[in-house]
Formats: structure tokens, C-alpha cells, sequence
């Protein structure tokens, strides 16, 4: 389902499954919102979509993505998500203050829920985010003042939380952003992880992990 230049619209309680498209056509989303602001997408089943996503936002803010099953979304290994807020990093805009809570996220092809760059004021707080090949959630660099709060995270290959540094044309890593109170355990490589040294201006605090770097993930 493609919602493009809409507003207001309420996607509920659906089953979103085997929807294929291609690099070529942008589809294959079970739920794709293109410039599309507040909208809600909540109670819905998705799954095996791709190649690119279970459920993208693309340059769309204000939206409301709840309480949605979001599994084995991985037709492509390299560039499909369970929860997708992208940009468009040539025309400057990033898809910022939607809400994401109470979601379940499993099997995805690469991340689990993922921040592109310059995403900024989004709430991703309260979902399950399980056995997701790479991250299972990453805020990229510039992505700022987003909340990451209370979510159960495990069992991803790369890392479980991730706030990235800065790279390519990007002068600033993920910053100003707020970790709280999430769980994180048996994570590839880090339960919490910060690229950016010392943490710089993100605030990490009562989170649950075992592994983490820097040390400032870890602060009470």
C-alpha cells in the first residue's frame, strides 16, 4: 500500500503480505508514505515485503506507526527494514517527528527500525525489535533530538542500539538524541553503541545491555 502527498489517513488492522517490487519502481513496501504527514498506520500484520521495506516513511512527518507486526521483511539482505524513516538527502529533508511505539519487529533483511540521516524530534519508544540481520535500531548521522525509550531489543546480528557518527558529506554524528530505559541483550557485536566519542551530546541513561562503547552508554 502507497500513500503519496496524502494527509490524515488511518491504515488499520490489515494484513500487508508478499508484496514485491523492485529497485527500478520504489515499491514493494508493505506500507510506503512519500511526503505523506500526519498519517496512521497501526494494528496491521506485514509481512515478507520488500525489497525495500515493511513499513517506509519517506520526507513524511507527523505520522503514527503502532502496534504493527513487522516480520521477515528481507527480500533484500542489503537494503530491506522493518521500519524505515528515510530522506531525501539531495533536496536537504528527512522524515521528522513521527511517532513509532508498541511494534513488533523480527527477521528484517537489514535493520530493524532505522533513521536516515538528519532524522530528527521522532519517538521510537515501547517495541519489540528481534533477530534483525544488522542493527536493531540506528539513528544515522545528523539525526537529532529523536528518543529512544523503553524498547526490548535482542538477538540482532550487528549492534542493538546504535547512534552512528558522523560520515561522507555529513559533518556531525547522531547527536542530542535521548536513550532511556530500554533493554538491550545478545547483540552481535554491541548491545548500546555510540560512534560518536564520549557520547558528545547524546544522553544514554538506565539502559539494560551487557556489552556497550564508549563507556558513557552506560551512565545510571
Amino acid at each position: 500500500m502507497a500513500i503519496d502527498f496524502g494527509s490524515g489517513n488511518t491504515v488499520a488492522n490489515m494484513r500487508l503480505v508478499d508484496n514485491r517490487g523492485d529497485f527500478e519502481s520504489d515499491f514493494g513496501d508493505g506500507v510506503a508514505l512519500f511526503s505523506s504527514n500526519n498519517d496512521v498506520v497501526k494494528g496491521n500484520q506485514i509481512r515478507n515485503n520488500g525489497p525495500y521495506d515493511g513499513i517506509g516513511l519517506i520526507t513524511s512527518d507527523g505520522n503514527v506507526i503502532a502496534g504493527n507486526q513487522i516480520i521477515d521483511n528481507n527480500q533484500s539482505p542489503t537494503n530491506t527494514a522493518g521500519i524505515r524513516l528515510e530522506n531525501n538527502f539531495n533536496a536537504g529533508t528527512a522524515s521528522d517527528d513521527n511517532t513509532v511505539s508498541g511494534n513488533f519487529v523480527s527477521g528484517s533483511g537489514d535493520f530493524g527500525i532505522q533513521v536516515f540521516a538528519n532524522g530528527s524530534d521522532n519517538q521510537i519508544r515501547s517495541n519489540q525489535v528481534l533477530a534483525n540481520r544488522l542493527d536493531g535500531i540506528t539513528v544515522f548521522a545528523g539525526g537529532a533530538r529523536n528518543t529512544i525509550e523503553a524498547n526490548n531489543v535482542g538477538r540482532n546480528g550487528a549492534n542493538g542500539i546504535f547512534l552512528r557518527g558522523r560520515a561522507g558529506a555529513i559533518p556531525v554524528g547522531a547527536h542530542d538524541n535521548q536513550v532511556l530505559r530500554n533493554s538491550s541483550s545478545g547483540n552481535g557485536q554491541f548491545d548500546l553503541r555510540d560512534g560518536n566519542a564520549n557520547c558528545d551530546n547524546n544522553v544514554w541513561s538506565a539502559n539494560r545491555g551487557r556489552t556497550g562503547t564508549p563507556a558513557c552508554v552506560f551512565n545510571p
